[in-house]
């Protein structure tokens, strides 16, 4: 099975081969691919996008497993459910949230069979359910083992799901936000595909977006102004701020929750 790792965790400790061996022991002949471990540390609501932008691109029968987890070791649930063929292990956080409202959720468990946790009669650590809990079920499920085997069943409805921003009209204003800063200092905003083609087809357009107007727009990164902030459409198919050779995010001095008002095209557009 395709399974594809998620989380946090960063690559200067050894948190993320242990992931990988322990996954390696059990189902020895799952494929295991890291999306990223660079999410921000407890950063759920980040965890949850850059989740939400890879799994379209995942084989339709994989497993993803995800941890972003700042509640490990209290009540927050340990989950796994089954959307659309593929299975997801992750906290009850809200880490899946997009997943829930993108996908068709058909079954839900919570993580109590032990049977399924670290093997070797070493106490579960209170701080790593990622070695401990997470890891061990992901692969259990990868070597085969049915959903319903790992846990009790759970319904879809009570797993966590987050507030997330959406644009909202204010008169003839258009008030956004920052919802990514990218590797490269991109600036990722709540403008989705819905929206996008409207703000390149507008004639004019004007954005305020933290110390800066922003007009220019451009469909590539080589195409955008030298000496100023752009409009161009990012790959996960929202409207998004680049500065050519530079971070946008650091020219604008904008952070994710930032707000964007967007002046130029009317509701009906």
């Amino acid at each position: 099975m395709f399974v594809a790792l998620l989380t946090d965790f960063g690559l200067t400790d050894t948190y993320v081969g242990v992931i990988h061996a322990i996954i390696a022991s059990i189902a020895p002949g799952a494929t295991i691919v890291d999306l990223t471990h660079a999410v921000r540390p407890q950063d759920v609501v980040g965890g949850a996008w850059l989740l939400s932008t890879s799994i379209p691109y995942l084989p339709s029968d994989a497993l993803v497993l995800a941890i972003v987890d700042p509640g490990v070791g209290t009540k927050r649930r340990p989950v796994a459910l089954r959307s659309q063929g593929r299975l997801f292990v992750a906290p009850d956080n809200g880490l899946l949230t997009r997943v829930l409202t993108e996908e068709s959720t058909l079954e839900s468990v919570t993580l109590d069979r032990e049977r399924y946790w670290l093997p070797g009669g070493v106490p579960t650590s209170s701080t790593f359910h990622g070695r401990d809990i997470f890891a061990p079920v992901a692969a259990h499920l990868a070597a085969g083992v049915a959903l319903a085997e790992v846990g009790s069943a759970i319904a879809p409805a009570t797993l966590t799901r987050l507030t997330l921003s959406v644009p909202a009209w204010q008169g003839d204003v258009l008030a956004g936000h920052v919802i990514h800063i990218d590797h490269f200092g991109n600036i990722i905003t709540d403008l989705g595909p819905d929206l996008l083609p409207r703000l390149f087809a507008a004639e004019r357009i004007t954005a305020h977006v933290g110390r800066r107007v922003v007009r220019a727009r451009a469909t590539t990164f080589g195409e955008g102004p030298g000496s100023a902030p752009f409009w161009y459409p990012d790959s996960s198919g929202h409207a998004a701020i680049a500065w050519r050779n530079d971070s946008a995010a650091l020219r604008l001095g904008v952070g994710v929750g930032t707000l964007v008002r967007v002046e130029g095209f009317a509701k009906g557009e």
